[in-house]
């Protein structure tokens, strides 16, 4: 494992890329933020999808997200469940540039009484209404049911 590791780095010095800058292993440590979000505030049993939403230029809004994905949705339940219906439920602003915490193996805590990570719930009435072409939430909660 180490010499396949030490390969790696090889290659990407050679070809001028450093690799653990663009597939880090969290490198969507914000999608998956997301999706646990949209999971936990899930309104009933129902497969669910945390969609990055554009915050800029000609974006919908979640309501228009989660229709847009419809029939996509529909497919990827397909033979895992039925499906009845889809929309959006929640919305959220992950803030992104927040601080790094020290990694922490031992006690006491390093990072002890220091902000971190930043998420603005919308709720479903604000955040999948939020105005299209307007910045706000930056995922969407969709879930098939």
């Amino acid at each position: 494992m180490e010499k396949l590791l030490v390969l790696s780095f090889l290659i990407a010095a050679v070809c001028g890329e450093a690799t653990w800058d663009h597939y880090d292993y969290n490198y969507n440590y914000l999608d998956e933020m997301a999706e646990s979000f949209c999971t936990s505030v899930a309104p009933a049993a129902s497969m669910v999808y945390a969609v990055r939403r554009n915050c800029s230029g000609q974006t919908p809004s979640c309501d228009g997200v989660c229709r847009a994905l419809a029939g996509t949705m529909r497919e990827d339940v397909k033979g895992n469940m039925g499906y009845s219906g889809s929309g959006c439920y929640e919305a959220i602003h992950i803030y992104k540039q927040r601080p790094r915490f020290a990694v922490n193996h031992d006690h006491p805590q390093p990072d002890a009484m220091k902000l971190g990570l930043k998420i603005y719930r919308y709720g479903q009435r604000a955040g999948c209404g939020w105005k299209a072409n307007h910045c706000g939430p930056n995922y969407c909660c969709c879930r098939v049911w």
